[in-house]
This record gives C-alpha cells, sequence and structure tokens, in this order.
C-alpha cells in the first residue's frame, strides 16, 4: 500500500463529507462567532489522537496480546458497521448521536473524526508495517488535511450539495467500504487459517527424524521439489529500493512476488546473496534471498518461508546443488532441497536458477525431534570455535553449547577426549555427514574448509548434528581423496579416533553405492536435463548448447569419480606424513606452487625473473606478525616470479598455492608482490593482492601501482602434524600481481 492509498482508505473511513450535517447539527447551540474555532479545536484533538494511537499503537497491541490477524478481521467487522450505517444510515446519521451545548472532544473529534474504523486502520498500518512509519504517519496527515478543509467549509458545501447531495455521496463512501471491509476482513481470517495450518503442519511432524523424513510439506510444497517443472518467478522491487540494493545489497528491501500460473504475495523481503565466487551485482545476475514472513507473518511460498535463489555461476549445469541435496537426503543428511526457477527482476530475464529452502522452523521440523534447539550459521570459513551467528532457538545464547563442543575436540587426553566428544556430537550422524560430503568432493564444506554448513544444537539430547550446505562446486576434482586428514575441529578430532575412524571407513562403504556403479546418478543428471531442456530452448540455441556441454562434462566426472572411489573405499589408510624440515634458523624456502582459479578468464603463469626486481623490498612491510622472524631471507629473485593477471570479466579470484605439512606451533609466512593497475575487489577473505592459508582471512592486502611489497602472515597450528594450504592471491576487478618466487619462505616462531 502506497502513502496516496493509505490516506484515500483513511480519507473515506473519516468520511467527512457524511460528517457534514452531523457537524451543523452538532454546532448549532454554539454561537456563529465560536464555530470555525470548536471546529478547529476538535479536529486538532482528533488528529493528535490518530497520531498517537499510529505512535503508540504496536506496543498496545503487544501488551494486550493482539495478533495482526485477530487486529484485522475486527477492524474489518467495525468498518463493516460503520460502512452499513453509511449506506443505509440512521435518522440522526450513522452513529445516532444527539448533543447539548457546545461539543467538546465527542462527538466531533471522537467518533465523528478519529472513530473507531479510523483508529483500528491506524492500528493496521503501522502493525503490519511498522517501519514505514514515516509514510504512514504522511498519510495520516494527508487524509486528516483534507477531512479538515471539508469540515472547516461544512456550513459552505451544505448549502451547494444539499442534503440529497450529502447523502448521495454518502452512500456511495458507504459501498466502497463495504468492499474495503469484507477484504480486511477476508486478509485477517486467511492469516488466521495459516497460524492454524502451521501449528498442525508443525505438531505432526513433532516425530521426525532426519532418518525418517516426516511428511511435513502439503502437496504443493512438495509438488516443487519434486523435479516434474521448472518455475515461473517475476520479483517486481521499485525503483528506490532497487537504488537500495545497489547501495547496500545485504539489506532486506521490499518487493512483490509473482508466480505464473499461481499466487502474487505482496510485500515480500528480498536482498542479495552470495559469497566471492556466486556474489553479483544487482544490475548483473545476482542471487537472492527472499523472505515471506520478515515484512509480513504466518504465509508460505509452497510451504517455504524462506528460499534462496541461486545463480549458479560455479555451475552452468545447474545440477549439483540438486543432485547433492539427493545424495543427502539418500545417506540419511540433513541438506536443503533444491528446485528451478526461471527468474525475472522486473522486465528483466536473468535466465534458470536453483531455488532452495531456507533453513527455518519448517525445515528443523522435518529433520529433527524437537525444532527449539541452537541453529547456528557457519558463516564463511569460520570453525565452531568462532563466534557463529545464531539464526533462531531457545537455547543459550552466550555460545557456551558452541564452546562445550570445542572444548570436547581439544581435550588432549585420548580417552576423555572420545567420551566428551561423544556428549556433544552426534558422532554416527556426522560420520555419515563426514561421508557424504567427502565422496561428493565437497571441498569447500566443512570437513574439508570449515565453511558452508550449519549446526543444530538438538534439545532432546544437547548433542550437534551437522546440515550440509553450499554444494555447487562438488566433484570438481574426481581423484579428491577420502581418506587424507580433515583440517576442521570437528572433523580432525573425529578422525583422529581409531574406532570412529574405522567407522568412518565402514560408513564409506556403505554409502558407496550412491556412487559406484555411476549409472543410476548419470540417470538423474539426464532426467534433469530433459526436464530442464524445454525452459533452456525458450532463452536460446546457445543457452540448449552450452547447458548440454557442461552436462556431458559433468558426466565425465561422474564416472570418474565412481572409480576413484571404489578403489580409495578398499585402499589401506594412508601414512601420515611427517612434518616438513626448517634449516636451523627455522626458515623453509617455499617451491613448487600450483595454480588456482575461480575466474575462467584470469591468467595464472610463471614469468621470467625480469618482473621480480632484485633488490631487497624499498617499502616497509603491509602487514606484520606479533613477531617477525629473526632473518630476512636473500631478496634475489632467482627463480622468477608466479603472476596472475585479470581478464575482461572483471571479476578475479585466483591464486597460487602451496601444502606444507606443519608440527604444533606458531608459524609466519613471508612474500614479496609487486601490482600493476589493481582494482581491489573485497570480501571476508581479503582485498587485492596478498597472502593467507586456505580457509582463514588476512588483513594484508596490496592494491593499485606497488614496488616489492613484503607480506606477513601470521598462524597457529594446534595439532601435532597438520597439512596447510598456503595462498598468495589476488582478488581484484583489472589488475596484475607479481609474486618473487625466490621470496617465499615460510618462518617458525619459537623453539
Amino acid at each position: 500500500m502506497t502513502i496516496f492509498s493509505a490516506a484515500i482508505l483513511l480519507f473515506f473511513v473519516m468520511d467527512p463529507i457524511g460528517n457534514i450535517p452531523l457537524f451543523l447539527a452538532a454546532l448549532g447551540p454554539v454561537e456563529p462567532a465560536r464555530r470555525a474555532w470548536v471546529v478547529g479545536r476538535e479536529l486538532f484533538i482528533a488528529y493528535a489522537l490518530l497520531v498517537g494511537f499510529l505512535l503508540a499503537g504496536r506496543p498496545l497491541l503487544a501488551t494486550l496480546h493482539i495478533s495482526e490477524p485477530a487486529l484485522t478481521m475486527a477492524g474489518g467487522i467495525v468498518l463493516f458497521l460503520i460502512a452499513i450505517r453509511m449506506t443505509f444510515p440512521a435518522a440522526h446519521g450513522p452513529l445516532g448521536e444527539r448533543v447539548e451545548g457546545e461539543p467538546f472532544v465527542v462527538p466531533l473529534a471522537i467518533p465523528y473524526v478519529a472513530g473507531p474504523s479510523a483508529l483500528a486502520t491506524v492500528l493496521l498500518l503501522t502493525s503490519r508495517e511498522p517501519e514505514r512509519m514515516g509514510e504512514w504517519f504522511a498519510a495520516v496527515t494527508l487524509a486528516w488535511l483534507a477531512s479538515a478543509t471539508i469540515l472547516l467549509l461544512s456550513q459552505r458545501l451544505a448549502r451547494v450539495l444539499g442534503e440529497k447531495g450529502i447523502t448521495a455521496v454518502e452512500r456511495l463512501m458507504g459501498m466502497v467500504l463495504v468492499a474495503s471491509a469484507v477484504q480486511m476482513f477476508l486478509d485477517g481470517l486467511k492469516k488466521a487459517l495459516a497460524v492454524v495450518v502451521v501449528g498442525l503442519v508443525l505438531s505432526s511432524a513433532a516425530g521426525a527424524r532426519c532418518d525418517e523424513p516426516a511428511a511435513v510439506a502439503e502437496a504443493a510444497d512438495a509438488d516443487i521439489f519434486a523435479g516434474e517443472r521448472v518455475l515461473r518467478l517475476r520479483i517486481r522491487v521499485a525503483p528506490r529500493d532497487e537504488e537500495r540494493l545497489r547501495e547496500d545489497p545485504r539489506r532486506y528491501v521490499r518487493c512483490v512476488l509473482e508466480e505464473e500460473g499461481g499466487a502474487t504475495f505482496r510485500n515480500v523481503a528480498v536482498k542479495l546473496k552470495g559469497a566471492a565466487g556466486s556474489f553479483r551485482e544487482f544490475d548483473d545476475r545476482p542471487a537472492l534471498t527472499l523472505s515471506l514472513v520478515k515484512f509480513a507473518r504466518e504465509r508460505t511460498f509452497h510451504g517455504l518461508e524462506k528460499f534462496h535463489l541461486n545463480n549458479s555461476v560455479q555451475d552452468e549445469s545447474l545440477a549439483l546443488e540438486w543432485l547433492a541435496a539427493g545424495v543427502c537426503r539418500d545417506a540419511g543428511v540433513p541438506a536443503a532441497r533444491a528446485a528451478h526457477a526461471r527468474v525475472w527482476i522486473n522486465d528483466r530475464d536473468l535466465g534458470i536458477y536453483v531455488l532452495k529452502e531456507g533453513f527455518d522452523a519448517l525445515f528443523l521440523a522435518r529433520h529433527f525431534a524437537a525444532a527449539d534447539g541452537n541453529l547456528y550459521d557457519g558463516g564463511f570459513v569460520q570453525d565452531v570455535d568462532a563466534a557463529l551467528e545464531k539464526d533462531c532457538g531457545d537455547g543459550p545464547d552466550d555460545g557456551s553449547d558452541l564452546a562445550a563442543l570445542v572444548e570436547a575436540c581439544r581435550e588432549p587426553d585420548p580417552a576423555r577426549r572420545h567420551e566428551a566428544v561423544a556428549a556433544r556430537l552426534d558422532v554416527d550422524g556426522f560420520l555419515s555427514f563426514m561421508a557424504a560430503e567427502l565422496l561428493l568432493g565437497h571441498w569447500d564444506g566443512y570437513t574439508e574448509a570449515a565453511n558452508n554448513y550449519r549446526l543444530y544444537v538438538d534439545p532432546a539430547d544437547g548433542r550437534a548434528r551437522f546440515i550440509a550446505h553450499g554444494m555447487d562446486q562438488i566433484l570438481g576434482d574426481p581423484g579428491a581423496s577420502i581418506l587424507d586428514m580433515p583440517g576442521s575441529i570437528v572433523a580432525r578430532a573425529v578422525m583422529d579416533d581409531p574406532e570412529w575412524r574405522a567407522a568412518y571407513r565402514e560408513r564409506v562403504r556403505e554409502l558407496l553405492p550412491l556412487f559406484d556403479p555411476p549409472e543410476p546418478v548419470l540417470a538423474r543428471v539426464a532426467a534433469l536435463a530433459t526436464r530442464l531442456g524445454p525452459a533452456l530452448a525458450e532463452i536460446g540455441p546457445e543457452a540448449v548448447a552450452t547447458h548440454a556441454e557442461r552436462v556431458r562434462e559433468l558426466d565425465e566426472r561422474i564416472r570418474a569419480r565412481a572409480e576413484s572411489l571404489r578403489e580409495q573405499a578398499v585402499a589401506p589408510e594412508p601414512v601420515p606424513p611427517a612434518p616438513m624440515a626448517f634449516d636451523a634458523e627455522g626458515t623453509m624456502r617455499l617451491e613448487g606452487w600450483e595454480p588456482r582459479s575461480e575466474a575462467d578468464d584470469a591468467v595464472l603463469e610463471q614469468v621470467a625473473a625480469g618482473l621480480a626486481a632484485a633488490d631487497e623490498p624499498t617499502h616497509e612491510p603491509d602487514s606484520e606478525p606479533d613477531r617477525e622472524p629473526d632473518r630476512e631471507p636473500d631478496g634475489a629473485a632467482r627463480g622468477g616470479a608466479y603472476a596472475i593477471r585479470c581478464g575482461p570479466s572483471g571479476r578475479c579470484i585466483a591464486s597460487w598455492r602451496r601444502r606444507v605439512v606443519l608440527a604444533r606451533g606458531d608459524y609466519v609466512l613471508r612474500a614479496v608482490v609487486t601490482t600493476r593497475g589493481v582494482e581491489p575487489l573485497e570480501d571476508e577473505k581479503g582485498r587485492g593482492a596478498g597472502v593467507r592459508i586456505s580457509g582463514a582471512g588476512r588483513e594484508n592486502a596490496v592494491a593499485g601501482d606497488v614496488e616489492r611489497r613484503t607480506l606477513f602472515h601470521g598462524f597457529t597450528v594446534e595439532d601435532d602434524a597438520r597439512e596447510v594450504e598456503l595462498v598468495a592471491e589476488l582478488r581484484a576487478a583489472a589488475g596484475e600481481a607479481v609474486f618473487d618466487a625466490a621470496a617465499f619462505t615460510l618462518h617458525r616462531l619459537g623453539p
């Protein structure tokens, strides 16, 4: 509802034209010279009351425990009664009042101007959309000014319109209000019924567990995840809200959600989503999060209160999230379901997106016995020892449940650690979670990277359950190991335990048929490609050809993955690598860096030594650890340099990487970089050129034109032996970074 539509509704409810004869009758005993002053006084009293209800209405409703559906239905009933009396007036007007003497407050201010329907309408506006308080204040003021103007001119208007004219206008307004009253009542009734339905759904799912999924969803909910159709969704965003999304993409704004052949939802919340690889600006092809209940209450879209539209810029096959969700479901691992939709923003066709359900109360009710536990968002590359954001839950707000899990995982005594972890973690469920992630080659998940996960603390037993997430880059490396020791806190604690390690190997063998033989997986992908075919054909032949090629490549990787898993499942336990050696002064030179890029057009190559000056750095170090190495290595660029150049796409996220096995202790990675024309991009991992370790962010950053800047990145290894991946990267829209190969060194601090 706009400011003007709200003002018009309030104007009709105040009914100033119908009130003209009532005002004239009430002012009969008043001396003619005082009548204008009395009318003005009463109008200002009415205005103060309306504004007071606007400001205090929401707290009043909360104090009285009056819900929005109840208020909407009550307002509709009151408005209906007033409208009936306007259409079929009594002898003395809609409310039948008679006044003796000079009126004060009653009946001119109340109820003629600020009557029950006007006050109820103001309450509805502020309770539905309290964040638009300024707009509602403007609407109340406009409606009051129009009414005040008419009532101050009541004597003149009475002479012009006459009694019959006033009656005709009043009855016409009454008929309009009857329709508004009925609509208001039906809206409240619909919301009340939605509350009842959601309550029944949640109660019916109270006994559901992740290995016995309950049929919580209605038929309309289930059909979008059955994979039988591609939804067609149009998201309408007002120009001012488009600007807000450009300026602050992570903040919700309002939109209208239209489903072709389905319902239309107003006041839907939408914002942009995505991390370094998938985030796109609003005017590009943005990934989106939509909430049906952020600005409204008790409604769902196909049984979803919240869902995501992923742009799949990292998965042109459009299959990986959908395929991974099915594998997790078959493995008994909680994961969001996925479907597909063709999406428009206003009149801009964005193509086919992956639609994923959000993690809300309905999701938790479908997977867990109790849905009121703490649900934590793993955030971006944050392990369980970080200050994870609590999305919902009635558990402790101080993170003590997570702290207890971390403490259990870091218990130094193996026997006590086994007992403590078993008390804080659903170990059996976590074994399936790890096996599913590693079998899928989910290198960017919790097990491998402490990323892309949700953690739910089940109030039934206080133990943590992990939820798989962010699986749009699975199956990238068909030979990815399922036997290497992971680096995340919980996964390492479990894999370090001989009993649980053996149980994990057994779980892998149990789940192997989900991948080998590969024909069932290939059949799933082929069926999905068939379903997406008509929607892709509507977009154009290039979309069809590109998708077909990506599906062909995925088929090859699925076959290769099945072969690799078959061999790894029966392979002996790998010999743990020994920590690498440092020289007498605690320094290790680093060679053999490998390229990795998230951008198709980034150029990574080893270049001649001439691009890296032979002199020692002339700039102060960009970032220093708490303790600097005692000795600087020789600055000569004997080994050439590692270069990263941005391509024309304007989004370069690329790196050179080196894996090392390190013993417990504190370390510093040192590098020297030269940059040319670097226009930095920034995210949680860093900005511009810099160095870090995989799974962590960095503070060091270089941009623009800089000659031989020294970079330091300090980190700690808390395990007896741990494989760490060192990263020298460029995150930029344009430019190049050249890292001196001979200057890459790692320093061990202390003894």
